[in-house]
């Protein structure tokens, strides 16, 4: 029986399997899934902050749309100096080897399982209370679909990291009952978080934290709405660096006969961090790019 004992990432399986164009074909569709979710990690952030502190957004919030009343400052004003602070902060660690610590991995979990169960348990007190307006979804929006699948895709695009993670295992005879466990449990939660969202609220933010952000209707539950507001700037934000170095070091490998060591040290690194920004700069629409992103790498 075949066993994955030795940690082999998706990199190295295309080089063992793939001639020479076939590797970079794999490559050159791996940056373009990485572009993507940089560009979404940074947009995610950005909005978050914008939504969060911005009196005037609201779901036909535009770039031009006035962030403060009195001030004569936009939501795309204040979106931009978010995306640009995002990319001076971090992105300096894309010229650095950067791995995340098993303290950092397990406390980025507990807070995504203390968030999800925090916002279930929300909506479903909502849902409880005459008080608020409640969502009623229909059977079916099938020009949701792509939507959907995108999101789907997205969701459990963790099957890149099986490889990493099934090899360190020693005992692998219940593996396959393991990850079923885990998937469907993972299933689970997801269609809890979802199901309770749609019914509690009329309308569902891009971002879903962002329904209980305090300027929405959700103020009651005070300070707990700028934390679940602003949970994907402290999530993502620790992921953007590992994920842009990931690509910084697909992009080396597809020139790495080019010797040129300003190429490899200083102009692709820029170019692995700077573009994805510049594309989150287009739009406010987190759900565009979440389709884009999903069909370009389906077209690859």
């Amino acid at each position: 029986m075949f066993t994955l004992d030795v940690k082999v990432e998706l990199s190295e399986m295309a080089n063992t399997v793939f001639n020479h164009y076939g590797q970079f074909l794999f490559y050159i569709c791996l940056c373009v899934y990485l572009y993507g979710d940089l560009t979404i990690y940074s947009a995610a952030v950005s909005k978050s902050i914008v939504d969060t502190f911005c009196n005037n957004v609201t779901d036909n919030a535009t770039m031009s749309t006035m962030c403060w009343e009195g001030y004569n400052f936009t939501v795309g004003g204040m979106y931009k100096i978010c995306l640009g602070c995002f990319l001076l902060l971090l992105g300096p660690y894309v010229f650095f080897n950067v791995q995340k610590t098993k303290i950092l991995q397990i406390i980025t979990s507990v807070s995504r399982w203390l968030t999800f169960s925090v916002m279930i348990s929300l909506a479903i007190w909502r849902l409880s209370s005459s008080s608020y307006e409640h969502g009623m979804p229909s059977k079916a929006k099938w020009i949701g679909t792509p939507a959907m699948f995108g999101s789907s895709i997205y969701s459990f695009m963790c099957h890149h990291s099986l490889p990493g993670l099934i090899s360190p295992i020693k005992d692998k005879k219940y593996l396959y009952a393991y990850l079923a466990v885990d998937y469907l449990a993972i299933l689970a939660f997801y269609l809890t978080l979802c199901l309770t969202a749609v019914f509690a609220f009329p309308s569902i933010q891009e971002l879903y934290t962002l329904n209980f952000a305090p300027n929405m209707d959700s103020e009651k539950i005070g300070y707990v709405g700028y934390i679940l507001a602003l949970f994907p700037v402290y999530t993502l934000t620790t992921s953007f660096p590992i994920i842009a170095i990931t690509l910084r070091g697909n992009l080396q490998a597809m020139f790495v006969k080019c010797q040129w060591r300003i190429l490899q040290s200083v102009i692709l690194p820029i170019v692995a961090v700077v573009p994805p920004v510049i594309i989150a700069m287009t739009t406010l629409n987190i759900e565009t790019l979440t389709r884009n992103r999903e069909g370009k790498q389906i077209e690859a």
